[in-house]
């Protein structure tokens, strides 16, 4: 769940109550408010945590000529807010994006702009390292993380709650870009590494199953749930990981892991033969290391074996990718009620308008 967020927006869902969406286009430290026709934000997982789609927008005292120029400035950043409004004087709003401008074509007749953006995830996939970034053998993978965005973006708030302790292991020499490095040094420490819309970039443990922050479901007085499909992922699945050691040095005492779904389980090798993720890594030094970080990531992709798209509205602003969520399905014909416990995967899309909410959730347990 999104920190900072003002109870009364959590209060009102799904009571009634006005949405007040936002949109400003900053160019250094002048601020221009603009006028919300349209627009929703999605969260996915990979390089671009967010974008900002369908952003209709106007202002009354500019053209839309004059609108457009301001996003077309490169130093432009956009940031939006999904808002609730009681009366005139009280309202509550919640970061949902900061990032750049990507595309913003011009409505001539109606004299609007409806543009899309991205979040810095962008620059961060477009910055490539110009000479290789060297980093020592004894730094801590979330340390260079840290280092390597802040190579990109000077004095930006970096919040570290990931637990992971292991160092680079050996110098490292980062070529390509900037992400494929956070990317790597991620994969190698159980770790996620992404801007959030409050302006701070966050290092974390991939997250597991917790304790559930919110409820969506099909009937009673919270039922916000509007449509809802269930979905058994038939090809594609996984049961064996492999790790491989790559460092250019003696650094690690292992040359590859590999671990495999228990014999009796549904996707048994056994029974689908080897269906494996292979993952390079350059940091992890030990056999150990390697075998607990494959055990992860497999356990992960058992998750994926059942996924829901759920449809809300109205929907949650403060919900996030990782969040732990409780779906109650009421009882349907003959079928008994459910109460199943899932991770946010991906937010489809948010409408800053409506509030209707479109949710990628996944289990985490082998279904059968």
């Amino acid at each position: 769940m999104l920190s900072g967020i003002d109870p009364k927006i959590l209060e009102s869902i799904p009571a009634g109550f006005q949405t007040d969406p936002r949109v400003s286009v900053f160019v250094g430290d002048i601020e221009t408010k603009l006028e919300v026709i349209a627009g929703s934000v999605s969260y996915q997982s990979g390089n671009v945590q967010r974008m900002l789609q369908g952003c209709q927008v106007q202002h009354p005292e500019m053209t839309g000529r004059e609108v457009w120029n301001l996003l077309a400035n490169e130093a432009a950043v956009v940031k939006a807010w999904a808002g609730i409004r009681w009366r005139s004087d009280i309202s509550a709003h919640v970061p949902m994006f900061v990032g750049r401008p990507s595309e913003a074509p011009l409505a001539v007749l109606e004299g609007s702009v409806a543009f899309t953006g991205a979040d810095f995830g962008y620059d961060l996939a477009q910055q490539s390292f110009v000479s290789p970034l060297i980093q020592p053998a004894t730094m801590l993978r979330r340390d260079a993380i840290k280092e390597i965005l802040l190579g990109g973006f000077p004095g930006y708030t970096v919040i570290t709650t990931a637990t992971d302790d292991g160092t680079l292991g050996s110098e490292q020499a980062w070529s390509g870009t900037r992400w494929e490095a956070i990317n790597t040094l991620c994969a190698d420490g159980n770790m996620e590494a992404y801007f959030l819309p409050n302006e701070t970039f966050v290092i974390r443990d991939v997250p597991d199953l917790g304790t559930p922050v919110y409820t969506f479901a099909t009937h009673g007085d919270k039922a916000t749930i509007k449509d809802l499909n269930r979905h058994r992922q038939l090809d594609g699945l996984k049961n064996t990981v492999t790790f491989n050691a790559t460092a250019t040095d003696d650094s690690q005492d292992w040359l590859k892991e590999i671990v495999t779904v228990p014999d009796d389980s549904p996707r048994s090798v056994a029974k689908l033969g080897y269906r494996n993720h292979s993952h390079d890594s350059p940091t992890i030094r030990t056999s150990a290391e390697a075998n607990a970080a494959a055990v992860l990531l497999l356990k992960r992709l058992q998750g994926k074996a059942e996924t829901l798209q759920i449809t809300a509205g109205p929907g949650n602003p403060g919900l996030e990718r990782g969040d732990t969520v409780e779906v109650a399905i009421g009882q349907i014909g003959e079928e008994p009620a459910e109460f199943l416990t899932h991770i946010i995967e991906s937010i489809g899309s948010f409408d800053l308008r409506s509030w209707q909410q479109t949710v990628n959730t996944r289990s985490m347990v082998e279904v059968t």
